[in-house]
């Protein structure tokens, strides 16, 4: 699964943009893509999860991960 930022030009900045599935960025993410956004296991995702070793959410039995706070997170890692 391939996921595409799109990048305005400045003269496009304040139309609004048409919906595209293809191009829209994903905010939050499930365990498998985190998981291929990560390069790392599904089995580690959980782990780390319940471990609390990355940043996420629980909703019922599933797990979410926002894309800005994992990016933030990284950036802390480094």
């Amino acid at each position: 699964m391939r996921y595409r930022i799109r990048v305005l030009k400045p003269e496009n900045a304040g139309k609004a943009a048409e919906p595209d599935r293809e191009l829209m960025v994903i905010r939050w993410m499930t365990v498998k893509q985190i998981s291929i956004y990560l390069q790392i296991s599904v089995a580690k995702v959980y782990q780390m999860a319940q471990d609390n070793e990355i940043p996420c959410c629980r909703l019922g039995q599933q797990w979410r991960f926002e894309r800005e706070e994992i990016d933030r997170w990284l950036r802390r890692l480094r």
